[in-house]
């Protein structure tokens, strides 16, 4: 029975436009097919973004592309509808939205491409590397400068996988490893956290969530690489803490068990709508001080033991959860980012006190937002010291980070 997609579609461009650093597939959509469909547009876009160039006599139109790369990925990287049924779903929107030579257009490229798909095997062999393995050119060539081929190649197929869903187990109040919840797989901790009980949801298990928190034990969702700069603050039990960046709060929640409900811990974000999600993830604590902060201008109400800044960032790292990023990112938008990220780092370091402890966070893999940042840091203020810093290439266990742990001497 033929089936009719072009209802869905203008929902679905709707939510693609709406991708981006504030939101992923999963703040858009409940619908797991919708989740999957976003994620592998966005895996994929220049990919099939070169297949019909490869068909086009001319300019594409933006809107016509949007509609292309739907359909591609319902036919190149999906399996859940006949190709044909997309093809005349495709067809019939534009010609409907737009007009019948824009349809005629769409109608015959995809045609065409469903009849090479037929003849080839491995239909992106004579593509460009970087389209290949899903890559910007820009991100392309920066990585293989900085990491290598060979490195940037595994990064690349590990970003190109679904990220599993991690829990970590909720360290306060101390409780017992669960035993035997259906789907739930133990996992090692990583080196960097290597007392934090960590696990998964076992996709073969189909088992939700919402079934897993229904559960006695206590889990938070937090990917492995996220403990990084959690575990390099290292809180003690009656410090007073700030976390300048705190939403939607899974650090924060961290640094709360560390403190064991004990001392201070401001928890700031500048996204006055993030700051509910935000309280309801610290929910239980006494310790807490929730606000609407900017960072680049925080001002302490007093002097800090230690300081948590997990800065505004390009998500190099985080390419598996918001493939979007990708395509948006440029030199310009890094210079803007690299600026923020000094001011935020500048003003935090006024507000800790002699001995202080900061630590200086990205979930990007650009040289210019970690390594050059604390570099730069240091350099003009050299009332800091650079105790340790860490930086986590992304593969198929965890998301990329990195952290650096400041301290400020003693006077």
């Amino acid at each position: 029975m033929k089936i009719d997609l072009a209802a869905t579609l203008s929902r679905i461009f709707a939510m693609l436009d709406n991708l981006g650093a504030a939101n992923s597939p999963s703040d858009l959509t409940d619908s797991k097919l919708e989740q999957n469909l976003l994620l592998t547009i966005s895996r994929h876009q220049n990919a099939m973004d070169w297949l019909v160039d490869q068909h086009a006599t001319g300019k594409v139109r933006p809107r016509t592309r949007k509609v292309l790369r739907w359909a591609l990925a319902e036919i190149v990287f999906l399996s859940g509808v006949p190709a044909p049924h997309v093809v005349d779903a495709a067809t019939s929107f534009v010609k409907r939205r737009h007009s019948p030579q824009e349809a005629g257009f769409v109608n015959a490229c995809l045609r065409a491409i469903c009849a090479d798909l037929e003849k080839k095997d491995h239909f992106f062999d004579n593509a460009p590397r970087h389209i290949q393995l899903r890559l910007p050119e820009i991100l392309w060539n920066r990585w293989k400068e900085q990491f290598g081929d060979e490195t940037s190649e595994r990064i690349a197929n590990a970003l190109l996988a679904p990220a599993d869903t991690f829990l970590r187990l909720r360290e306060y109040p101390p409780q017992q490893p669960p035993k035997d919840i259906k789907g739930v797989i133990s996992v090692e901790s990583p080196e960097w956290a290597p007392n934090t009980k960590i696990y998964k949801l076992d996709r073969k298990a189909h088992v939700s969530i919402a079934d897993v928190f229904s559960s006695n034990a206590r889990f938070y969702i937090q990917d492995p690489a996220t403990l990084l700069a959690p575990s390099l603050l290292a809180p003690k039990p009656g410090e007073v803490v700030a976390d300048l960046c705190a939403a939607p709060g899974g650090k924060s929640v961290l640094l709360a068990e560390s403190l064991k409900d004990t001392g201070v811990l401001y928890a700031y974000d500048i996204a006055e709508s993030k700051l509910a999600r935000l309280q309801e993830n610290l929910k239980g604590f006494s310790c807490i001080s929730v606000a609407q902060m900017d960072a680049t201008q925080f001002q302490s109400p007093t002097p800090l033991d230690a300081v948590l800044l997990d800065v505004p960032c390009s998500n190099t790292g985080v390419l598996r959860r918001k493939p979007d990023a990708k395509w948006t990112f440029d030199l310009k938008k890094l210079s803007e980012l690299t600026a923020i990220q000094s001011q935020i780092l500048h003003q935090a370091s006024l507000a800790l006190k002699p001995n202080g402890r900061l630590v200086y966070s990205t979930c990007s893999i650009e040289p210019d937002e970690n390594d050059l940042q604390i570099k730069a840091f240091l350099q003009s203020h050299p009332d800091f010291t650079l105790v340790k810093k860490q930086l986590i290439l992304p593969d198929e266990n965890h998301d990329g980070a990195f952290a650096a742990l400041l301290q400020k001497k003693q006077t």
